[in-house]
This record gives structure tokens, sequence and C-alpha cells, in this order.
């Protein structure tokens, strides 16, 4: 930490710092799940990354470079740690993500973040395929949308893009992505584009606000103006929240149906201590454009949470 102009260097198997929605620990989302252009996201590999914020944390930046891993960390094919590891079609990333507030004001009772996040993915194994697929905002659920195996001997290379915005003020706050994934193709074959994007406000009916963190440039744990006792009339925090998301997998002009998937989404947060909630969500599924034809979903879901 504090190496000057670099700020705080990580080693390890880490999230690379890209999208507001993913760097928000699933802790702390407002939903259960994240929304459908999360598919594009790298998540957690192998790497070295640097952060550092300026201006009193207006500004914040975050580079790094990463070796990608399966779900375990481990990223060297035939390991005698995980023998059964194969390479994925896209081997090293670097990525890169810079967010700024415009507008702070009450120590984060208002607040307006911007954000513009870029991962370039270097073609490693062309003896892999590529392939997006994305559930409708419910783990338990099938997957909705697939784009099928992309054969990896024509791609070249990997870009993905992301926009940010959040928006607080008091006990309301707003949230946006737009996320795209550019396929790099060579010879006849031609660069694929699908992308995604979501909006979504809540309001804490309780008084309560999201907790914004300039030091990360994502949200964090809820501070609660009362923990459930109800000896004492308590009944801690409840929040009301709604979510539309898009996601785009087709290119059908260039052989990839994968499909479109469009969620709306409510859900209720009841925070009974900042560490333990309930939540509640309804999700409406449109699935258009897929190999599988079209159809709706309807989806609810409850989770009791305990996080520590």
């Amino acid at each position: 930490k504090k190496l000057g102009p670099l700020g705080t260097v990580r080693i390890g198997h880490m999230k690379e710092d890209f999208s507001l929605e993913e760097m928000t620990s699933s802790k702390y989302i407002v939903f259960m799940e994240r929304a459908l252009p999360s598919v594009f996201n790298p998540a957690r590999n192998t790497g070295i990354s640097a952060y550092n914020s300026f201006l009193g944390g207006r500004i914040r930046y975050a580079v790094g470079g990463f070796h990608e891993t399966n779900s375990s960390g481990f990223g060297f094919p035939g390991s005698s740690n995980d023998p059964t590891y194969t390479a994925p079609l896209t081997t090293y990333h670097i990525t890169a993500r810079l967010t700024g507030l415009p507008l702070w004001l009450n120590k984060g009772k208002t607040y307006i973040h911007l954000g513009a996040d870029y991962s370039h993915q270097f073609v490693g194994n062309r003896d892999h395929d590529l392939r997006y697929r994305e559930r409708p905002e419910a783990h338990l659920a099938d997957r909705y949308v697939n784009t099928g195996d992309i054969s990896g001997n024509n791609i070249d290379a990997i870009d993905l893009f992301t926009g940010e915005f959040a928006f607080g003020w008091k006990s309301l706050s707003a949230q946006a992505e737009y996320q795209g994934s550019l396929v790099s193709r060579s010879g006849a074959a031609k660069d694929l584009y699908f992308w995604g994007v979501y909006g979504q406000v809540s309001w804490f009916a309780t008084g309560e606000r999201r907790n914004y963190s300039r030091e990360y440039g994502n949200f964090g744990r809820t501070k609660l103006k009362q923990n459930f006792d109800p000896a004492q009339g308590q009944w801690g925090a409840w929040e009301l929240a709604a979510r539309v998301s898009f996601l785009d997998l087709n290119e059908i002009s260039r052989g990839v149906q994968g499909g479109e998937l469009l969620d709306i989404t409510g859900g209720v947060n009841w925070y009974l201590w900042p560490n333990v909630r309930i939540m509640a969500n309804y999700v409406h599924s449109i699935m258009t454009d897929g190999e599988n034809g079209e159809g709706n979903g309807d989806l609810f879901e409850m989770r009791f949470q305990v996080d520590f």
C-alpha cells in the first residue's frame, strides 16, 4: 500500500476491476442476482493490479494484467493440482477502469458516479471455442439465451467495454451500465458484437441509503438507523427496488443466433441487522429471436442471508 502514484498493488487471485455491478460484493448488491450484462464480466483471475484515488477520492483508476483461470484459481493446463483443467480460449487479459465523482455532497448523501471500463483479452488457445450464455437473473433457472460454440480458430481477440452511472440522493439511488463484447475474427469470418444494458432504482422506506466507497468505486454495507428489536419497537430497514435489463446475443446475419433476453425485476429487502437480510425478487423474463424460439418466464425467489 501507499506506493506513490501506484497506490495499492495486489498480486494473486482476485476480481478484475471491471463493472460497478461486478465490483460490488454479492453481499451488498440490491437484487439476489446481478443484471444480465454481467455475462461479459471477466470476474476472478490470477494476476497483478494497481489502483489509486486522487482529489479526495473524486477520481479513481485501476489497471491490471491477468492470466485466465478456472473457478478454483488454477491457470496451468494439466497441472497436478487440477489435471482435468484445460486452457480457455482467452489466456491473458489487460483490464482498466476509471471512475469519477462529479458530484459529492453531504458526506455521500448526494453523489453522481461515472465510470468507464476496458478489457482486452488475448486469444491463447484456438482449440477452444467462445460461448456466451445467461440465465434470467435466477441462478436455479435454465439458461434462456446461448450463442453456442463460436469457433476459436477464427478469433483473434476479444474487447470488452462498460460505461457506468450511479446516482444517490438521500434514500433514493439509481444505477445503470452498458456493456459490450467485440469479438475480432480473421479471414472471411466477420467480427461479432454482443451487448447488454440495465437500469435500476432503489429506495429505503426507513431512511437508510446505499453506502458508496470512494476507495474502491463500489457499494458497501448499508448502515441501519435501527436494528431489528421488536421489544423496543424497532423493525430494521426496508428497501424497495426495480430493475430492467436487456441482453442481445444475436448476430444472425453472421451465423450466431443466441437470442435476446429482457428481464423486468422487482425486489424487497428487509434488513434485520447490517449483516442479515431477507430478500424477495420477482422476475418477468421475455426471450425472443433465439434458436429455440420465443417464450416468457415468471420467477419468484427468496433468500435469507447472513454475511460475515
